[in-house]
C-alpha cells in the first residue's frame, strides 16, 4: 500500500503525470502538423488534371536571401521566365514548389503548406528545417496566379 505522506510516494505520482502530459502532448502535437508525402502526389494529380493551357504566376521565395521568379506559360508552353531579384543561379517553378514541398514533409521538423482549392498547386509554404536553428527557416509563395482565357 501506498502511503500518502511519504515523500517518495509523491515524488513518483507527480512524476508519473508530468510524464503522461508530455506524452499526450507530443501526440497532440504531431498530429496537428501532421501532413504525408503522399497527399503532395495527390494535389500534383489535381494540378495535371486542372492547370489551364495558358497562365502566369510568380514565386517568391527566401531561406538565406530572397528571391522572387516570374513566369508565363502559353498553350502548356513556357514563352518567359525571369528571376527579378538578378540572382540567375536560385529560379523557382511550380514543379520546384512541389518537390520543395514533399522534401519538406520528409526531412524538416515543422512544415505548413497551403494548397490552391482550385488548381491544387502549393501557395504557400513555410519550413523550419531544424527547430534547434534559429536561421533555417525557408519560405515559399505564390503570388499573382492569373488564368488567360485568350491569348495574345
Amino acid at each position: 500500500m501506498i502511503n500518502n505522506r511519504d515523500p517518495y510516494s509523491i515524488f513518483l505520482t507527480m512524476g508519473s503525470i508530468v510524464l503522461f502530459l508530455f506524452m499526450f502532448w507530443g501526440i497532440w502535437h504531431l498530429s496537428l502538423s501532421y501532413q504525408n508525402p503522399e497527399q503532395i502526389e495527390e494535389q500534383l494529380k489535381i494540378w495535371n488534371k486542372n492547370k489551364p493551357n495558358s497562365y502566369s504566376y510568380s514565386i517568391l521565395s527566401g531561406c538565406m536571401f530572397g528571391s522572387e521568379t516570374q513566369v508565363t506559360v502559353k498553350n502548356n508552353r513556357e514563352i518567359s521566365y525571369k528571376n527579378l531579384d538578378g540572382n540567375t543561379n536560385y529560379t523557382m517553378r511550380f514543379k520546384d514548389m512541389f518537390t520543395n514541398a514533399k522534401r519538406a514533409l520528409i526531412e524538416a521538423s515543422k512544415v505548413h503548406i497551403a494548397y490552391n482549392k482550385e488548381y491544387g498547386f502549393p501557395e504557400k509554404i513555410s519550413v523550419d528545417w531544424n527547430s534547434n536553428f534559429s536561421d533555417d527557416e525557408c519560405f515559399y509563395r505564390v503570388d499573382n496566379f492569373t488564368v488567360y482565357k485568350k491569348f495574345n
